[in-house]
């Protein structure tokens, strides 16, 4: 019977041995089974890592090498003999290098692509388009478009207009235009708002509607009770009662009387309304009861009192929940027209949003029972599927999955999930954990009707000891308190040394700078690992906000010495604003752009060491503006020689890459290039080459699937839930039509949506001890945390709360207390040489024996189709390989120039002044004999070869031509520059080398130039 086998992995437990050896399970027993195993992950770098494994298993089995020992161990214990994995294995690996494009390791993005691109009939776009990864340029031209065309669209520029009102009566900046294209690049990813894009109740005369009865709604409750506010004030006035009268006077309940009149409080709380109903004592001092005043209040102020508290009681909740679906209304009205725009601009580009495959799918594959015509597309008869980090599956992407699971299911097939709910940290990607938890806590109940294995592994093999027992006591409670199910499995066992647990809670006076003492901490942290014995770069430092990488990485610069270089390193460290050199030059645009920007001038001013009227002499900013049409890179490099700036900087010449890229796909105006540092440019970083010796700073999410030897956790002190985050939700209340609404998950509190926010308070507290569970999983031999010193009040409000609760009671801590922190230790701080990656290696080189290898054809060269440049060199080197990709024989020289016309919608005379440049080649060839069905043809063959560091590397000639008794590689350089000729002679040589290894022996290697003038040559290599 088959069976969903899912696999719950904790941090460190084998996760990956696991996969792969369920892999080597299927293709061991059946070595071309290789081409029915989908196997998916979710990130490019896993999928070649995957790969990798799988192919060094493999070949470590085949050479019998000590690394596979556990592997094999591994599938014995599941049923196989020895005998036959030695002798399959072989046969196995060569079956997958041979045939590498069906080997199906591959990201869920693009196994969706696969099944896309064989759609585009379908979906009625061109096989050519695009994919785009990043839409939000597209975005923002959308937003401008929609605001230039208010000016013809009266009820748009109506809309607008209220839009900046609002905006400014709330005190922020009217300009909305960053404002929409950040909420649009935000919310038109998620799945609830495509799933309601369209809907009426988001067509502006429909909002107009609903805004007018929401707001009436909320003004006649505001009216009400401000006119109770005013009725109690005139009341004790005619009465003679003033705030003195009262208990407490000015802080007693009269102050709520002037509070109501006004209706400047935000919840029914601030008021304390129900306290004073009929209690005396609250209204007044106990010598003034039982006088004239308890008279007055009781017959003229309890009254009104009663009235306010039962209005409260009766619509106070309407008129919360009203504010909320009010809050953000004009951003959400406008996302329809936004969404169209942006589709409208893909459309014409011939782009397609990589985020909205799996969307476009779901739609496909809703209420149609027979999905065959869909995952036919795949090119491949899918028997199992294994899917990686499951945790940070979508629900779009489970429901198109799910599909394909159930129909490997029905085939008797087993499929395989593999994956850690405390590690899900991707939600804001709409990874979605309850899925993997609902299938672990309620097996056969949900989703998949057949059987469901639950293997659970608790045993790490990457942590030491004491580190594993303190995160099974910290999170076995954390989790216990909001999701036992979570809880349930979690302990772990490890079988390594002792190790270290570090935690310091900084005592940081009021008017201390909190960054300094944090920073000054780490570095000591550093220093007491280095005095141990390791080295910096067994140091791993992991934080939350990528703000604070910055601040590390900038500190720990400044402190070094030659003596000791801490070296950071980190590629998300180093962003362009925060260099000065780099500022300075932003600055001087600016001014240049506009001479009254006092702010940039001021800036410049203030980076100069020479006394203000010395510096205005030189007046370089006036020399400037003379130049001030100049292209832009040339206007850079000038501010640059009169700033004096270090060209070798990493900044400047990073920053000077990107002046010259964004001027070759945008053209030199300084106004617009500013308006992208705005947006986009000033907030990225710099690349940095990660030395082989330096100190890694990263966020706690790249650094998830990874490990040190030590992990520094600091800045551990971030909120369990974050009341100002802006939510997008789905109205199902009938108080108003409108469907969608943002709203912050403060505002939700006591609404009509009390359980959208517990269900959100929930999911933030997961959120945030799933990433605390990951960061604290990480380190191999020692882990150190530093935090702000919290108060251990339940329920937590921070993670530095929940730790310092757990820790103070757990007795095998030693504390040291101290005026400045905090210290508790677990653990000796014995050096352990650091452990190599456990990685599977090769005892000699891998020698393969590709005699009968069977090369299978490659799709179309994706390169093609790819919006490199519009250069017309490029461009017209990328339309004649695709040509030569069609053509074997001469024969197929008029079907490849229709292809070619179909695909690039290309003009009769482009295609006419193609055929006279094929008709001048194969004259030119004539005597080679290369197009006269004399050799049996490969084109753009993929070929595979293991490099240096025994990685797979994919080469793919041009064209390789297979004779009696010879082989023939041939290379298309349209181009007449032959500059390069000693690099093509050693790429032409790897394509040698690898058919030298599959037994061809007279191989002969060409390259052929054809020049833009139809000139050609060809040259043997």
């Amino acid at each position: 019977m088959a069976n969903t086998i899912i696999y719950a992995a904790s941090a460190g437990s084998g996760k990956t041995f696991s996969l792969v050896t369920e892999y080597l399970w299927q293709i061991i027993r059946k070595p071309k089974a290789y081409k029915n195993i989908l196997c998916v992950t979710f990130t490019n770098k896993a999928t070649l890592e995957m790969k990798q494994r799988i192919i060094n298993v493999l070949a470590s089995i085949t050479q019998n090498a000590v690394s596979a020992q556990p592997y094999i161990e591994s599938l014995v214990s599941k049923g196989l003999n020895a005998e036959t994995i030695q002798a399959n294995a072989p046969t196995a690996l060569n079956n997958i290098l041979h045939d590498y494009s069906n080997f199906y390791v591959e990201t869920i993005d693009s196994f969706f692509q696969r099944i896309l691109r064989n759609l585009t009939k379908e979906i009625g776009v061109g096989s050519s388009f695009n994919l785009l990864l990043e839409d939000k340029d597209y975005t923002r031209q959308a937003v401008k478009n929609i605001i230039e065309a208010a000016d013809k669209n009266p009820q748009l520029r109506s809309w607008l207009n209220d839009f900046a009102q609002e905006r400014i009566e709330k005190s922020e900046r009217w300009n909305y235009e960053k404002v929409l294209t950040d909420f649009a690049s935000n919310t038109l990813r998620q799945s609830i708002v495509r799933d309601n894009i369209n809907s009426d109740s988001l067509q502006l005369d429909s909002l107009l509607q609903s805004i007018k009865q929401l707001k009436n709604q909320t003004n006649a409750f505001v009216g009400k009770i401000k006119g109770y506010g005013k009725e109690l004030l005139s009341r004790s006035k005619e009465a003679g009662l003033g705030c003195d009268d009262f208990k407490q006077k000015s802080r007693g309940i009269y102050s709520k009387f002037a509070r109501l009149a006004s209706y400047n409080v935000r919840t029914k709380d601030d008021l304390s309304i129900a306290e004073a109903d009929n209690d005396i004592s609250k209204w007044l001092n106990k010598e003034d009861i039982g006088s004239y005043k308890e008279d007055i209040i009781r017959e003229k102020l309890m009254p009104i009192y009663f009235e306010v508290n039962k209005a409260f009681e009766s619509d106070f909740k309407a008129y919360l929940s009203c504010r909320c679906i009010l809050s953000r209304i004009y951003e959400i009205g406008l996302l329809n027209n936004i969404s169209a725009e942006r589709a409208e601009l893909l459309r014409d580009d011939n782009v397609f949003v990589l985020n909205d495959t799996s969307a476009l799918l779901s739609r496909m594959i809703e209420g149609n029972d027979d999905i065959s015509f869909i995952y036919e597309k795949t090119g491949a008869i899918i028997k199992h599927i294994m899917i990686d980090e499951f945790q940070d599956t979508s629900l779009t992407d489970w429901q198109n999955f799910s599909l394909l699971v159930r129909e490997c299911l029905a085939n008797g097939n087993d499929c395989f999930l593999f994956g850690d709910v405390k590690q899900a940290i991707y939600r804001w990607r709409e990874s979605d954990w309850e899925i993997l938890n609902s299938l672990i806590s309620s097996p056969n109940q949900v989703s998949i009707p057949y059987y469901q294995r639950i293997i659970h592994l608790n045993q790490n093999w990457r942590t030491d000891n004491n580190i594993v027992r303190f995160n099974n006591q910290l999170f076995a409670a954390a989790y216990g308190q909001i999701i036992p199910s979570i809880a349930q499995n979690l302990e772990q066992k490890s079988n390594k040394n002792n190790g270290q647990v570090r935690v310091a809670f900084i005592k940081t006076p009021p008017k201390e700078n909190k960054d300094a003492n944090m920073l000054a901490f780490i570095k000591d942290e550093i220093d007491y690992y280095l005095d141990c014995g390791y080295k910096v770069s067994d140091i791993a430092v992991l934080v939350r906000n990528n703000d604070n990488i910055s601040k590390i990485a900038q500190y720990l610069q400044e402190v070094s010495t030659p003596q000791r270089d801490y070296c950071p390193s980190s590629d998300e460290a180093f962003a362009y604003s925060s260099s000065a050199s780099v500022m300075s030059i932003i600055h001087s645009l600016q001014y240049l752009e506009d001479s009254s920007n006092t702010i940039a001038l001021a800036w410049l001013l203030n980076q100069q060491n020479e006394p203000l009227e010395q510096w205005l002499d030189k007046d370089f900013l006036h020399c400037l503006r003379l130049k001030k049409d100049k292209p832009l890179t040339e206007l850079v490099i000038d501010i640059m020689n009169h700033l004096h700036t270090d060209r070798k900087s990493a900044f400047v010449s990073s920053f000077l890459d990107a002046v010259m890229e964004y001027v070759s796909k945008n053209g030199s105006d300084v106004r617009n290039f500013l308006a992208y540092w705005e947006n986009d440019l000033c907030n990225k970083k710099i690349a940095q080459q990660e030395e082989s010796n330096s100190l890694r700073i990263t966020s706690i999410h790249k650094a998830k699937g990874l490990e040190y030897p030590i992990v520094i956790v600091p800045y551990c002190n971030w909120k369990m839930n974050k009341p100002s985050e802006h939510l997008i939700l789905e109205n199902k209340n009938d108080i108003s039509p409108i469907r969608l609404f943002a709203s912050t998950l403060a505002s939700l509190e006591k609404t009509f949506y009390d359980e959208e926010y517990a269900h959100e308070c929930l999911l933030q507290q997961v959120d945030n001890l799933n990433l605390l569970y990951v960061a604290l999983t990480r380190p191999q031999h020692s882990l150190s945390i530093i935090a702000e010193k919290a108060k251990a009040e339940k329920p937590y409000k921070n993670v530095a709360a929940l730790l310092y609760d757990s820790i103070t009671n757990n007795a095998e801590f030693k504390a040291e207390n101290n005026e400045k922190l905090e210290r508790f230790l677990l653990g000796s701080d014995e050096y352990q040489p650091s452990r190599q990656p456990n990685n599977v290696s090769l005892s000699r080189p891998l020698n393969l024996d590709f005699q009968n290898a069977r090369l299978s054809l490659s799709n179309e060269a994706k390169r093609y189709f790819t919006k490199q440049s519009q250069d017309s060199s490029l461009k017209r080197g990328l339309i004649f390989h695709r040509l030569m990709s069609l053509i074997r024989t001469k024969n197929d020289i008029n079907a490849a120039l229709n292809k070619i016309y179909q695909e690039y919608n290309s003009d009769k005379a482009t295609i006419d002044a193609a055929k006279q440049t094929l008709d001048l080649m194969m004259s030119y060839c004539e005597p080679y004999q290369w197009f006269d069905k004399k050799y049996k043809v490969l084109i753009e063959q993929p070929l595979l070869r293991l490099d240096d560091n025994k990685t797979p590397q994919t080469l793919r000639p041009d064209r390789i031509m297979i004779g009696e008794n010879e082989v023939i590689i041939l290379d298309y350089k349209f181009s007449a520059n032959q500059n390069a000729i000693s690099d093509y002679r050693n790429q032409i040589s790897e394509y040698s080398d690898v058919l030298s290894q599959m037994g061809y022996a007279d191989i002969k290697a060409f390259l052929w130039f054809i020049a833009p003038d139809n000139s050609q040559s060809i040259i043997r290599l």
